[in-house]
């Protein structure tokens, strides 16, 4: 059943431990004499990034598949990661936490994203942009912007980007295309799948008018089983034009 909603290049990649922060080895960090704040090893991206004698190790921190696999969600495996449970994954996360009025998936999410994109790249980009979301879920956006967690959740979402890179010999960063494309489907999004309160509008601040482009058009929800099928065919059909 559909909804018709009415209008309302490869990636070098350098193998980095990460070390998770531990009161032992912050006891240990020298500081600053003049700011009295760590100095080395540097605090980059919410993540303790360097050497620190014998107490680094990578993540270890995981989830089980159905095929019996471990995704490693802080270094994942370019590997280990499959299409297939990409697109089923994202065909069942919905957008807005499934807070919308309709069933809505992250997988037509990004399908959007990608036709709004002119670049080859920036189309497989649109189809990718959040497919991290296939494996360690999103969460909300005031709480991942959160300074408690911020910088240790996009240090995650940057390190399956790079991922996405090494895996599918793309370019980073990102086209600026595919930044636009998200902003204004999550523009169409919101005003059609979201009630028009104060608290919605408090949730996502940022000045439509300066996409160029005011969202004003019906928006034809995909079951999840066909978003998922077109979202593997917008791939296919993307990788068939590479070759070409």
């Amino acid at each position: 059943m559909e909804w018709l909603v009415p209008p309302r290049r490869t990636w070098p990649l350098e193998k980095v431990a990460m070390e998770i922060s531990t009161p032992s080895i912050l006891e240990r960090l020298p500081l600053s004499a003049s700011t009295g704040e760590f100095s080395q090893p540097l605090f980059q991206l919410g993540l303790l990034v360097g050497a620190v004698e014998q107490e680094s190790y990578m993540s270890g921190v995981y989830i089980a598949t159905w095929k019996g696999d471990r995704i490693d969600l802080l270094d994942p495996d370019p590997a280990l990661v499959t299409l297939e449970e990409i697109a089923e994954g994202l065909s069942r996360e919905g957008r807005f936490h499934n807070k919308t009025a309709v069933p809505y998936t992250v997988a037509q999410h990004c399908l959007e994203v990608s036709n709004l994109c002119s670049t080859w790249e920036g189309k497989l980009w649109g189809l990718l942009h959040d497919a991290s979301d296939a494996y360690h879920r999103d969460l909300a956006s005031m709480l991942k912007n959160h300074p408690a967690i911020q910088g240790f959740w996009k240090a995650m979402e940057l390190r399956w980007l790079q991922m996405f890179a090494e895996k599918f010999h793309l370019d980073l960063p990102m086209p600026p295309e595919v930044k636009h494309a998200d902003r204004v489907m999550l523009c169409v999004e919101r005003r059609l799948l979201l009630p028009d309160t104060q608290a919605v509008a408090e949730q996502f601040k940022f000045n439509e008018e300066n996409l160029g482009y005011i969202p004003n058009r019906t928006l034809l929800v995909l079951p999840r089983l066909e978003a998922k099928a077109q979202y593997l065919g917008m791939f296919e059909l993307l990788m068939k034009q590479r070759l070409h």
